[in-house]
């Protein structure tokens, strides 16, 4: 993710079930859906320019994590 301290290990499974990622409302879902000719690793990396909210502090959905 962006944020250093998010990725340093901070993110954890839960945070992940329960959309607390930073990450806006369905926010990174055209990455793959519908079918696009972006890479896993193209859109992992792209995952980190993504940020709705600060880590942990509301729930957002979404399908990419």
């Amino acid at each position: 993710m962006y944020d250093p301290y998010v990725s340093s290990h901070e993110m954890t499974i839960r945070d992940l079930l329960t959309h607390r990622s930073g990450m806006g409302l369905g926010e990174g879902d055209l990455l793959f859906w519908p079918h696009t000719t972006f890479t896993r690793e193209e859109i992992i990396y792209k995952l980190r320019f993504m940020s709705g909210s600060s880590f942990r502090s509301k729930f957002a959905y979404d399908n990419l994590l």
